[in-house]
């Protein structure tokens, strides 16, 4: 040993730990208590992965690791030489070289200590996960006073691999976000293909591998066949592993199917399976190859799995909360479920809007909305959408079995929906309900219409309350969605900033992406609409105006308005990169702008399209307000959802929250009850048949008894009947304004007016008023029969309407109430 490498290696010993003592978790407490500040940081890797806590990290320079040293000598290199230990483990492996005593040092100290052997340098992290430094540590120990082989090999050595540069990596994370959303463009079935391997890839950790020879995992060899094109030029290029690319997969799937988020993949250097060095396990605990479609055996969640089943398997495979588990379950708003890959029959998916990432998922399985409340949520359970369970027989001939899944129609057209156990448990409590073998369920998902039907489940009290949540706010459902899936795609790495590599989004775009927005989130009549584009590519590009459920990917027939980018639809510069302008001439309904490059022919493929904005309000009215006997009922609509609705006479004192029995007469829009046109955005119908009564006209976009109403025309008579008729002044107020009502009461009976929330159920009301006067004015006056007259309340913050009550006894039934009015600052 040379006198220069005598010295090197007694100062080395001073970090000298002793073989077969100290575990992995020592080693990794001591190396983060033992950072000095430092800018320089190198990649410390575990010669056996999963001996150590972790298979690398990037350390700080200053920290102390074990030093081995590879080499790329060809010459046979005699193992006394220096008194080193020499390996090589394989064809593809350097020669691996370990000095005595396995010294430890710091990431400098190990550079020069490698320097002393013929073309030495420190190994990869590559060549270290790929396990060539493996058992070629040396220590004292041998009986005979000899080296011996060090066995263990679970102390973190250093490698000379840097950090990748944070610039480099995202101006590079941008481009292959931008090459996925390019195979989206070309195909938009792939963003939930893309969210749904992700999601089979990260539980038991993101390592870019799944078991393909498991039945649960049928269809995604379509995006990972897909993405091998990426997988080979990234992480060909050392840039992204094979996990990278599935979990940023994931994100721009979600991003490009809404509007409002941009998801961005914060962390890199994932480990692919195959470079992990682990062994990988089929079903059966056996040993397997590690290769991208034969990866660890991982049990999926039961479609038929119980929510507190389903709650404790993402809370020990993933570390989710109930509120993570509900978010993430809102992935189901896109895509379908295909009977060839899962047995189950979904191909319109599971709600209104398949191509959309919305919370429309929640608006289909939870019905009429609710704020949290218990009242309001037992509201909800009774004016739910109505599912029915069915049987998908599947033969066993693709090795899938039967399936039971939940189906109802879509509110938008005919079109059929579906929920699986595991959704429909979000919202009812199939506890003692399921039966495991069929997946059937023996209670109902609403109130039975007939004692022969089976009664209804009871809410899903861990969940229910975050299903109203979403089904009331969109945008807390993307903020919380896009949180949990960046949480997802982390499973395995619970320390990232050590162990992996941040990728902080561009302070400006690196590849610019074409977008739309809309200056206000709702319009009223008659409002020209401003919209604000991005159209970096400089294509000839143009603007339509569709319905907002609209399929993006597929755009046909007429639209709206539609103008040039350069502003109308006669311009001449067709070209431009950005511009705002207003769009004028659109009527009332629920739309979104699209843009559209050209040249195109039908369909038409959006390149970016707004969120959902409404213009106008829903609106429902009669010609007249009394009618004699067998006279036709007029009525005009204004529906600016542009759903499937349809109209009806029912009791003008029915409960709108969730309408019951048979109706006096009905109609789609297009005026009867067997005509081809139920989404309409306005109209005039005509309906006959209408008994003598006190009536109203309801709009509603439920097909299931109890409806939910959108809207409701003013109270009608017909025939010789008394109209009682109450309405407030205003459909807003300030907080500390009066609240001013009049009223209608040609019978002249004793009433009294009561101020309710909005929601409550006129014929049955069994809370405290917020306020209440006779209709003289007050609650201690004492004409309380007049025909007609005004009154004035104070009311408080809050959605509210007032109740026309003859009845004395409690629960109040209303004979008339008004619209509803806001009071807020």
């Amino acid at each position: 040993m040379s006198f220069r490498s005598a010295i090197l290696l007694g100062l080395l010993f001073l970090h000298h730990h002793a073989c077969f003592i100290a575990d992995a978790q020592n080693q990794f407490v001591r190396r983060r208590t033992a950072i000095a500040n430092t800018n320089e940081e190198h990649f410390v890797a575990c010669p056996k992965p999963g001996n150590c806590a972790y298979a690398n990290y990037v350390a700080p320079d200053s920290e102390v690791h074990e030093i081995r040293c590879c080499s790329s000598f060809i010459e046979p290199i005699e193992s006394t030489a220096l008194d080193w230990m020499y390996v090589k483990r394989g064809r593809t492996c350097p020669y691996v070289a370990s000095p005595p005593l396995c010294p430890l040092g710091t990431y400098n100290e190990a550079v020069a200590l490698c320097s002393l052997i013929p073309d030495g340098r420190l190994c990869t992290v590559q060549e270290i996960n790929e396990e060539c430094a493996g058992r070629s540590c040396c220590c004292y120990g041998a009986e005979d006073g000899s080296y011996q082989l060090q066995q263990e090999d679970k102390y973190f050595v250093w490698t000379s691999s840097e950090r990748v540069s944070t610039e480099t990596l995202s101006a590079d994370v941008q481009t292959i976000r931008e090459q996925i959303r390019e195979l989206i463009r070309s195909n938009h079935a792939l963003a939930p293909k893309f969210l749904r391997l992700a999601f089979h890839d990260c539980i038991g950790g993101c390592d870019g591998c799944v078991d393909m020879t498991d039945l649960d995992n049928t269809g995604l060899e379509i995006p990972i066949s897909v993405l091998s094109t990426l997988v080979s030029e990234w992480k060909g290029k050392g840039i992204l592993s094979r996990a990278d690319i599935w979990a940023l997969a994931a994100m721009v799937g979600s991003e490009v199917t809404q509007a409002q988020h941009d998801f961005y993949m914060e962390y890199a250097g994932r480990i692919d399976c195959e470079d992990s060095g682990k062994t990988c396990l089929d079903e059966n605990s056996n040993p397997q190859e590690c290769r991208q479609d034969l990866g660890d055996f991982r049990a999926m969640p039961s479609p038929d799995i119980l929510t507190h089943d389903l709650l404790d398997f993402f809370a020990e495979n993933f570390g989710f909360n109930a509120q993570e588990v509900v978010a993430l379950m809102g992935a189901h708003s896109i895509g379908t479920a295909s009977r060839e890959h899962s047995g189950f029959n979904g191909p319109k998916g599971w709600d209104n809007t398949n191509y959309f990432l919305d919370n429309n998922y929640y608006v289909m399985l939870v019905g009429a909305q609710a704020n949290g409340t218990e009242t309001n949520l037992e509201e909800a359970m009774e004016t739910a959408p109505g599912w029915t369970q069915e049987t998908v027989e599947n033969g066993g001939s693709s090795g899938l079995p039967d399936r039971m899944q939940w189906f109802r129609r879509r509110s938008l057209d005919t079109e059929r929906i579906i929920s699986l156990n595991a959704d429909v448990g979000l919202c009812r409590d199939l506890s003692g309900q399921l039966n495991p073998a069929s997946g059937e369920v023996s209670c109902g998902f609403k109130n039975p219409a007939s004692n022969d039907q089976p009664a209804r489940c009871p809410h899903a009290a861990a969940t229910i309350d975050l299903m109203s949540m979403y089904r009331s706010d969109e945008t807390k459902f993307l903020q919380d969605f896009e949180a949990v899936l960046k949480k997802m795609i982390l499973n395995g790495y619970p320390l990232p900033e050590s162990q992996l590599t941040a990728v902080p989004p561009p302070t400006t775009p690196i590849v610019n992406l074409p977008s739309i927005s809309a200056s206000q989130a709702t319009y009223e009549s008659g409002q020209a609409v401003g919209l604000t584009f991005e159209n970096p590519t400089s294509e000839r590009a143009w603007i339509a105006i569709r319905r907002a459920d609209s399929d993006p990917h597929e755009l046909t027939g007429s639209s709206e308005a539609w103008s040039w980018v350069c502003g109308t639809s006669t311009c001449s510069d067709k070209q431009q990169i950005s511009g705002s302008f207003d769009l004028e001439g659109i009527g009332n309904g629920l739309w979104r702008a699209y843009l559209i490059a050209t040249p195109q022919t039908s369909p038409y493929q959006a390149i970016a399209f707004t969120n959902p904005f409404p213009v106008g309000e829903a609106k429902l009215s009669t010609s007249l307000r009394t009618y004699t006997s067998g006279d036709t009922i007029e009525v005009t609509f204004a529906n600016p959802l542009s759903s499937r609705i349809w109209m009806a006479v029912f009791p003008a004192n029915a409960n709108p929250h969730g309408l019951t029995g048979s109706t006096q007469a009905w109609a789609w829009p297009c005026g009867s009850a067997s005509c081809n046109g139920d989404t309409l955005s306005s109209g005039v119908l005509n309906l006959n048949g209408i008994g003598d009564g006190l009536w109203r006209v309801y709009m509603m976009t439920d097909m299931f008894s109890p409806y939910g109403t959108e809207t409701y025309s003013n109270s009608f008579a017909v025939g010789n009947v008394d109209l009682i008729e109450i309405n407030a002044s205003k459909k807003r107020y300030n907080i500390g304004e009066s609240v001013e009502v009049t009223f209608d009461n040609p019978g002249e009976e004793r009433f009294w007016i009561g101020v309710y929330p909005a929601n409550t159920n006129p014929q049955d009301i069994d809370i405290s008023s917020e306020a209440w006067s006779w209709p003289c004015g007050s609650r201690a006056c004492s004409d309380q029969s007049l025909p007609f007259g005004t009154v004035e309340l104070s009311v408080g913050e809050g959605e509210w309407r007032a109740y026309f009550i003859i009845d004395m006894t409690f629960p109040y039934q209303s004979a008339a109430y008004t619209d509803s009015f806001v009071l807020n600052g």
